[in-house]
């Protein structure tokens, strides 16, 4: 438990004082009181503050006042100066690096329904404000005219508690152990009078213990810190070993990771067995009610995972599917079950103790899939996952207040029977050089096949040597395996070719060009979320997935490190740690390139900060894309933005482009799995688009942007997946598999999108290849056009654009087709050029543009 010296003295006198007596008492960290200080005050700070010895862990405002309007102002109203005065508060605990700013204001009349709906509106906007400026705000007690625990709880969870929370202070309550077991999730900041310890007012080892069995946060201790903390020492021997049982394992959407998992009781699931993808079956959960119990009014909610396609399922009719039954073993009490959603993008079960109390031991029972009347079973989720959670919150009183529980259940989800056969061979190869395809089996959801084909798999590949007639698979319940040793002799493109005899699915390999000389082309996926935020799987599971069953070339798992459009999304340095760690263990040059990277959501749009080594900030303090390209430059980082999702509404996620930087953000993302957003009423739209974010009017605006797609997965399949529709991935150009190539690929837009097919795509003007500029002598010179296309299935057509509009369409028929035009029209200023694929499969692939300027 961390304790932190407190001074209420104001002003740089005070913050002296402060300093020399946190000093003195061997404090670590320090909170500072003060009025919105000036300029001087902030610098002295700045200069002066001994960050080597302490830590400034919050400022605390003082109260705020009433501001009169000045009438010589039109419009000018004393609520916005009010509102500016807490924001430059705010800006000040920032600037210092403080991580809590202490929201005080006087409590005025009338009810408390109406001091708090004066409160809530502030802190609306204040916390959404702090948020941006990675600030926490705990809100005195005092401040919000609060008198119970109750009072407390109805305001932390009118206002979502990762955006505000309370600032606990034992003076302010009757009983501050009940009010911590009721409200004390809410906690961000405690604070305890050193002089309440040492005269014993209250009991402080109670209040220790119940805040340590936990709360992780920093403890505040005003007045003489040393006595204080030596009192603390006699009364809890154990209090330095008091921590928090944190798990940043995503339970829920939004209120993602780090939650404290504090809810009560135990649960099992029968049967734990794996258990296909989409196929029905029947699972009995049972709970087992934990030492608090259940009161009347109580409820329990159980929910799969944010990315989970799981059915909410259904009580109302016996025989359709998805029905669901619960029973509790107590005589004389009663429960209500009610499919419905839980969170955002997230639905399950809310069970309700209507009468009665539940004591600790008894059970309920769940039934997901009860057939008794007929009914098929409760259908699986459609993608695999090594453990399926079925994640349990409870609220004990029944005022709103839900826990998560510890170790929820799981059982493995797996592939069906195929439908597909995948053969993933690197995409160039030299004559000569020997290299290696993975072949796999896939059900409907591109799930690793375990049932429903034979032991082995016939192969047959012209030009290809090494190649055998068929391969045996290793794990009769896993169709996935290694073809090593094969060599291409001759220059061209080649393809090999497989077919399961007993299932009778049959395929062609992905395209392999072997040429002596030229560029390597290699695939990536870096748009990955996994388990410890909203996505599925955890950072081992994700990248080895992308390595050993995608065979992806790079990959990077850029997973949120940042607060979402509500401000209650929040990361932890631990979770960025965990990235880092991964990005390191699994780069391996020359076969799999690991990329650090993270996705930040902000007002303005969602885009991904990707970094060219191995170290970067899990935290950049940038509430805007402009104080983002300013982070980078004046920190000097190796690292570049791309843009995703850009045709969603801007305030809900999508893109604005008047943020643009030709240097940082050199590439927008065309296409993913929520869909592609080349142009308005184009192919795969996303689920909810408007103008304005599309990529060609951002091409339209003179944006030197280049292609790239990528998954933006949720269930640990990068690389390969099949949600809204499939996922994206991106093809450099690039001398080496290693990360500094594929970085300088990528921010040289040396590169183009696809969707889950590897289509190979090469494209020129004039020799200029994609993603380049092209300088002409004068504007009547003719622009040459070339395109060849290696597709995974036969072309249906590829079509050239020149400044959004359609200059020539080419119908295909084969897997392979080269063209070529010449475009004869005066260039006046600049054209850009792109090609756009389409297979007969639906799949498809855009190249970067190539952008084509007159001279003088």
């Amino acid at each position: 438990m961390r304790f932190v010296y407190s001074c209420t003295e104001e002003g740089l006198s005070g913050w002296r004082v402060a300093v020399n007596a946190a000093t003195a008492a061997g404090a670590t960290a320090l909170s500072l009181k003060s009025n919105l200080a000036p300029e001087g005050l902030c610098d002295a700070l700045e200069r002066g503050f001994p960050r080597e010895v302490l830590t400034l862990t919050a400022l605390h405002g003082a109260d705020a006042a009433d501001f009169p309007a000045s009438a010589a102002l039109p419009g000018d109203r004393a609520e916005i100066r009010h509102m500016v005065r807490l924001k430059q508060q705010v800006d000040v605990a920032s600037r210092l690096g403080a991580e809590y700013f202490t929201y005080e204001s006087r409590d005025g009349a009338g009810s408390f329904e109406k001091r708090f709906g004066h409160h809530v509106a502030v802190l609306t906007e204040l916390g959404r404000y702090a948020g941006k400026r990675r600030v926490r705000i705990p809100v005195r007690l005092a401040a919000l005219g609060t008198t119970s625990a109750d009072d407390v709880r109805r305001v932390m969870l009118a206002k979502r508690a990762n955006a505000v929370g309370w600032l606990y202070e034992p003076g302010c309550l009757d009983d501050p152990v009940a009010a911590l077991s009721r409200a004390g999730d809410f906690i961000l900041l405690a604070r305890l009078q050193a002089r309440d310890i040492l005269d014993g007012r209250y009991d402080v080892a109670r209040v220790i213990r119940a805040l340590g069995a936990w709360y992780d946060g920093p403890v505040e201790i005003v007045g003489d810190y040393a006595a204080a903390v030596e009192r603390l020492r006699s009364l809890v021997p154990e209090f330095d070993d008091l921590r928090s049982p944190s798990d940043y394992t995503k339970m829920s959407f939004p209120s993602s990771v780090g939650r404290l998992l504090i809810g009560e009781g135990t649960a099992t699931v029968d049967p734990a067995t794996p258990h296909v993808a989409n196929i029905y079956g029947t699972w009995r959960l049972r709970y087992t009610v934990g030492p608090s119990g259940l009161r009347s009014g109580a409820r329990l909610h159980i929910r799969p995972g944010h990315a989970s396609d799981w059915p909410m399922g259904q009580t109302h009719d016996p025989q359709a599917p998805d029905y669901v039954t619960a029973s509790v073993s107590r005589d004389g009490c009663a429960i209500r079950l009610q499919p419905k959603g839980l969170a955002a993008a997230t639905r399950g079960v809310e069970i309700t103790v209507e009468h009665g109390t539940l004591q600790a031991g008894d059970t309920i029972e769940v039934v997901f899939g009860d057939t008794t009347g007929g009914s098929p079973g409760f259908r699986a989720q459609t993608y695999e996952e090594g453990a399926f959670h079925l994640f349990i919150t409870v609220d004990a009183e029944g005022d709103g207040l839900f826990r998560e529980m510890p170790s929820p259940p799981s059982f493995p989800v797996v592939g069906g029977a195929p439908t597909r056969v995948a053969l993933i061979a690197p995409a160039v190869v030299r004559p000569g050089e020997t290299f290696s395809v993975l072949a796999r089996l896939e059900d409907d959801f591109h799930n690793l096949a375990t049932r429903g084909y034979g032991e082995t798999l016939a192969l047959r590949g012209e030009g290809i040597t090494g190649l055998p007639d068929r391969l045996t698979w290793p794990e009769a319940d896993r169709a996935l395996h290694w073809i090593h040793g094969l060599q291409c002799d001759e220059e061209g493109v080649f393809y090999c070719f497989a077919e399961d005899g007993v299932s009778g699915v049959n395929g062609n390999s992905t395209p392999i060009k072997c040429a002596a000389t030229g560029p390597r082309l290699f695939w990536g996926d870096i748009h990955g979320h996994s388990r410890l935020m909203d996505g599925s799987g955890t950072p081992d599971e994700n990248f080895t997935y992308a390595r050993d069953v995608a065979r992806l070339d790079f990959f990077s798992l850029s997973d949120h490190v940042d607060l979402d459009d509500a401000m209650c999304e929040r990361s932890n340095p631990e979770q960025w740690q965990c990235f880092v760690d991964g990005t390191k263990k699994y780069h391996e040059p020359g076969r799999f390139v690991t990329l650090l990277g993270f996705e930040i959501a902000q007002e303005e749009g969602d885009y991904n900060i990707y970094f060219r080594t191995d170290e970067g900030e899990w935290y950049i303090p940038a509430t805007t894309p402009w104080e983002l390209f300013l982070w980078i430059r004046v920190n000097r980082l190796e690292a570049f933005a791309i843009p995703h999702m850009t045709t969603y509404p801007v305030p809900t996620r999508g893109y604005d482009f008047n943020y643009y930087d030709p240097e940082l953000m050199p590439l927008v993302e065309i296409c993913s799995m929520h869909g592609t957003g080349e142009y308005f009423g184009g192919e795969r739209p996303l689920q909810t688009c408007q103008p304005g974010g599309y990529v060609q009017e951002a091409l339209a605006r003179g944006y030197r942007l280049g292609f790239m797609g990528s998954g933006d997965g949720h269930l640990g399949k990068p690389g390969n997946m099949r949600d809204r529709y499939d996922g994206g991935l991106v093809a450099v150009f690039a001398e080496d598999l290693d990360r500094g190539p594929v970085f300088d690929a990528l921010k040289q837009r040396r590169c183009y999108a696809a969707t889950t097919a590897r289509i190979l795509v090469e494209f020129d003007v004039n020799g200029v290849p994609m993603g380049q500029e092209l300088t002409l002598w004068t504007g009547d010179r003719f622009k040459h056009l070339r395109a060849f296309v290696a597709g995974t299935a036969v072309i249906r057509c590829i079509e050239v654009v020149k400044n959004n509009q359609l200059l020539a369409r080419f119908d295909g028929g084969e897997l392979t087709c080269s063209v070529s035009l010449t475009d004869e029209a005066y260039t006046n200023g600049t054209d850009y050029y792109y090609l756009r694929v389409t297979q007969e499969d639906g799949q498809m692939a855009w190249s970067s543009p190539v952008w084509v300027t007159a001279g003088g």
